[in-house]
């Protein structure tokens, strides 16, 4: 199936940097991968599936690395204006949906179950466009009650996951990666989206739901 792209050499250094806190923006790659997970969870929205949508950021082993590119990504989603995001969004989706149609699908993955006539085709991107809006308005932790219950939005859910966090912050967001139960799922009534980064804890079976895109090194 042609759904891996290549980091280059020059975007690997740059995201090496943004682990060590050298610098603070993050590459080309990793903004379009964001951007992949954006249109795949809206299209998600658009057909009202109501599981979890995640996006997994593997690149690095180390703890602070994690803390230091989770901050380089939320403030991407927060500083850059929504109509860039947008216009971002709509050309790696022009791209990638004219590289990887159905057709090339079904060469790829002959018996898959379903038949032509049933899968579901991309949407055209204008609609779509509202719920990367519903997305980026918010990118959080998730939030936790007085009770310490869960509460999930419509917006990203940030995820740092690794064994340094117990959980929660300071801020009384939990860190770590805790999905919504179906009961939260019915009263969210639209597929949550999750960013998780981390390492050694992501690559020994946790399971992450819903998965349209990785970016590793």
């Amino acid at each position: 199936l042609d759904i891996v792209r290549i980091i280059s050499l020059e975007e690997k250094e740059e995201i090496i940097k943004v682990q060590k806190g050298i610098i603070s923006y993050i590459p080309k790659s990793l903004i379009q991968s964001m951007c992949w997970f954006l249109n795949a969870t809206s299209v998600l929205r658009y057909y009202e599936y109501n599981k979890p949508v995640s996006m997994l950021v593997h690149t690095s082993q180390m703890q602070i690395h994690h803390r230091n590119v989770a901050t380089a990504i939320a403030k991407w989603i927060d500083n850059t204006p929504l109509d860039r995001i947008i216009e971002l969004c709509e050309e790696i989706y022009n791209k990638e949906t004219e590289r990887f149609d159905i057709d090339k699908f079904r060469k790829g993955f002959p018996n898959y179950p379903i038949p032509n006539e049933d899968l579901k085709d991309y949407p055209e991107f204008c609609d779509i466009k509202e719920y990367i809006c519903e997305l980026v308005e918010k990118i959080t932790h998730i939030p936790m009650d007085e009770e310490g219950e869960l509460n999930y939005h419509k917006g990203i859910h940030l995820c740092i996951d690794n064994s340094s966090n117990t959980g929660i912050n300071d801020e009384n967001m939990h860190v770590r990666l805790a999905y919504p139960s179906s009961e939260k799922l019915i009263e969210l009534n639209t597929s949550p989206g999750f960013i998780i980064v981390g390492g050694s804890t992501l690559s020994r079976g946790l399971t992450i739901e819903g998965l349209v895109s990785t970016y590793f090194l």
